[in-house]
């Protein structure tokens, strides 16, 4: 019997690799096709807490800089949008590892039980 989502996802990475690559064997998907699907799934937890950084409630800049990008696709300039894309992103990885640090300096207690 196939979990529900939500089951999936409080089980934990290893266990929800295990069901997509059940999925992609029932299927009859290529370990590439499964690799892909692991690194979607991955990339998506990691979206998750980059959106988790600001309560859900994504700042009405980075919508505009989604504009942004669209607009120079739309306009056939590449390198404008590649800047622009890679400036984002950069944007991206800076709230997560700020998400992830600011708590450093502070006590945490660790169960080894």
């Amino acid at each position: 019997m196939k979990r529900p989502a939500a089951a999936i996802e409080l089980a934990g990475p290893s266990v929800q690799a295990a069901e997509i690559r059940g999925t992609c064997e029932a299927a009859r998907i290529g370990a590439l096709s499964l690799t892909a699907l692991i690194l979607l799934d991955e990339g998506g937890r990691i979206l998750r807490l980059y959106y988790s950084t600001f309560d859900d409630r994504l700042p009405h800049q980075y919508i505009d800089e989604h504009e942004e990008i669209i607009a120079a696709i739309e306009a056939g300039d590449a390198e404008r949008a590649d800047r622009l894309a890679i400036s984002h992103a950069g944007q991206i990885v800076r709230q997560i590892q700020y998400y992830l640090a600011r708590d450093l300096d502070r006590p945490m207690a660790i169960s080894l039980s």
